[in-house]
């Protein structure tokens, strides 16, 4: 899925004319902190709520209230998990779509991109999560596959990224069975460490909750 097959139809742009509390108005509506700021189709630059709070006139223009426009933006034909990095790391509520000549195509929001991801990443489906830590050096994908296929047990989805210590990995997994007390046993007999399971939809819901910014960590890349 690409930038281009994302795009809201929903979403407004604003005008370099348009007044700071128009601009305001318009992200509460939408639930957005962030706006992209067009000039006929011509991409200026992402305005940003925060910024714009900080202006003590509400009936001054964007372009004379001389806010900063942050220049992020995405191409059409990036794939979502690119565009879910760039969202990430610039922490953007909405991304600008921008083709060749600087032309405003179009804007996506970063929620359908998580929606999107759950979706792809069978988070939502029934299961547990184990989450283990393993040196660099030791990582076989193998031979986890095989220690949990060993239990009858099938993988849902699972994310790496790295941990506090640089030679250190943390390997997060969905399973898909609630049960994962023997699979727990087998890793710690074949000396993974194992950080944190989840196996109930209430523990699930918190684990997701708290483990974002992991999971945006590693597609932020």
């Amino acid at each position: 899925m690409n930038a281009k097959d994302l795009i809201s139809d929903s979403l407004p742009r604003l005008i370099p004319s348009d007044s700071v509390g128009t601009a305001l108005g318009y992200m509460d509506n939408f639930k957005v902190s962030h706006l992209p700021v067009v000039n006929g189709t011509e991409y200026l630059g992402v305005v940003a709520e925060t910024d714009l709070y900080g202006l003590n006139d509400n009936e001054v223009s964007l372009e004379k209230s001389q806010i900063t426009l942050y220049k992020s933006f995405v191409r059409p034909e990036q794939h979502f998990l690119e565009i879910l990095g760039v969202a990430s790391s610039m922490n953007l509520s909405v991304v600008p779509i921008v083709g060749e000549d600087n032309k405003y195509e179009g804007s996506l929001l970063t929620c359908d991109l998580v929606k999107m991801f759950t979706k792809l990443s069978s988070l939502t489906q029934p299961g547990a999560i184990i989450e283990l830590s393993v040196s660099q050096r030791d990582y076989s994908m193998s031979q986890i596959s095989q220690i949990i296929e060993g239990n009858d047990i099938k993988i849902l989805g699972i994310f790496v990224s790295t941990s506090v210590e640089p030679s250190v990995l943390d390997i997060t997994i969905k399973v898909n069975v609630t049960d994962i007390v023997s699979l727990i046993r087998t890793f710690e007999r074949y000396g993974y460490d194992i950080k944190s399971w989840v196996s109930t939809d209430e523990t699930i819901d918190q684990f997701y909750t708290e483990r974002f910014d992991i999971l945006m960590k590693y597609l932020n890349i």
